[in-house]
């Protein structure tokens, strides 16, 4: 099945690729709303018409001329994307989309995904009379988007606090008892009551209902906030972190206490291959055994060279294996700069995952 994708910007066009790649296809995206791939590799093409600002003829006839090309080289499936803002020439675009495929033609129209953290309908929550901005249901990260982001709807995450509470939720979703959560519980609930006290508007408050933003997520975040760090003092702090492998920060013994080290790293290389990236993700799925995972790549780290259920050699290619008793499986090879991670799976898996790394490190 080929699959053509119209996009008014070149961000929505790779986004959709995206997406496309990891459902299996192999997607290219075109910069110029007239030219098509000419290798018969691709079995979808996401094409950039940059009519997001354009005038309305101009939009129609690049909307129209793609939808042309796609269907000389085949498409079964045209996709027309919508900012998920509701940006551009949309009426305009769609129309022409329809028109030009005749009556047989039939529309879905699907929602925007939820986790782009993009908000198109009213919010849950009603907001608080001292805060008037909260008022508005339809008013986001209180209309300032350059200094907040809402991953929630419901609270800020410039109240450092509420990343806090989101920590006790992390705990609270990994405990496995009932006296484990009531206490995360609580303890989210002191810090909630904490704000109140500090005078912290309830709006900006994370609550028990709010959903718990993701640790990757999370961590995303702060890489972005180093990058920017080290963008804004290239000659202080990025040298110093661009002349280092890794730094640890060790704020009790070991070192002296607030000290940094040289420590190794773990790289990846899962990305490369489609195949191992679907097994990655797969195992993924259980949030105990991802993070087994990453407590085995951790505790190797830290020099435990045995970590769970111990590590052994494939037999080929320098790979070893990483195993816990949840049925985490990290596949890996020594490097100078310390482990470059080549695979994951559980263990449902775990033999077509070792038979993909054979067929590229056994050789």
């Amino acid at each position: 099945m080929k699959i053509g994708v119209i996009a008014d910007d070149l961000t929505g066009a790779n986004a959709t690729g995206v997406r496309l790649a990891r459902q299996g296809f192999e997607a290219a995206t075109m910069v110029h709303y007239n030219n098509l791939p000419t290798s018969d590799a691709y079995n979808a093409v996401c094409i950039d018409t940059d009519s997001r600002y354009a005038r309305e003829e101009v939009a129609q006839i690049r909307v129209k001329t793609v939808l042309e090309n796609l269907t000389k080289w085949g498409a079964h499936v045209i996709c027309k994307r919508i900012d998920s803002t509701v940006r551009g020439n949309i009426g305009v675009e769609l129309d022409t989309v329809l028109t030009e495929l005749g009556e047989k033609a039939i529309a879905v129209v699907v929602a925007s995904y939820p986790e782009s953290g993009r908000f198109i309908s009213e919010d849950t929550y009603k907001g608080q009379v001292d805060n008037p901005l909260s008022l508005n249901r339809y008013t986001y990260v209180e209309n300032n988007p350059l200094s907040f982001i809402d991953p929630t709807g419901h609270w800020s995450t410039e109240v450092t606090a509420n990343w806090s509470i989101n920590e006790a939720k992390w705990k609270w979703a990994e405990a496995t008892s009932n006296s484990d959560r009531a206490y995360w519980a609580g303890r989210a609930e002191q810090i909630r009551d904490q704000l109140r006290q500090n005078g912290t508007a309830e709006a900006n408050i994370m609550q028990s209902t709010d959903y718990m933003i993701p640790e990757d997520v999370v961590n995303q975040i702060a890489w972005d906030a180093t990058i920017k760090k080290i963008e804004s003092n290239p000659y202080g702090f990025g040298l110093f972190v661009h002349s280092a492998n890794a730094i640890q920060y060790a704020p009790l013994g070991g070192l002296a206490a607030g000290s940094l080290k040289i420590v190794k790293t773990a790289t990846s290389v899962i990305k490369n291959d489609k195949r191992l990236v679907r097994a990655a993700m797969e195992m993924g799925k259980d949030p105990r055994v991802q993070s087994e995972a990453d407590n085995l790549v951790k505790s190797f780290l830290s020099g435990n060279t045995n970590p769970g259920k111990g590590s052994k050699s494939l037999g080929f290619g320098g790979i070893y294996e990483m195993r816990g008793a949840n049925g985490a499986r990290v596949y890996f090879k020594n490097v100078e700069s310390g482990i470059e991670i080549v695979g994951k799976s559980n263990k449902a898996n775990q033999a077509d995952v070792i038979k993909v790394l054979r067929d590229l490190y056994g050789k």
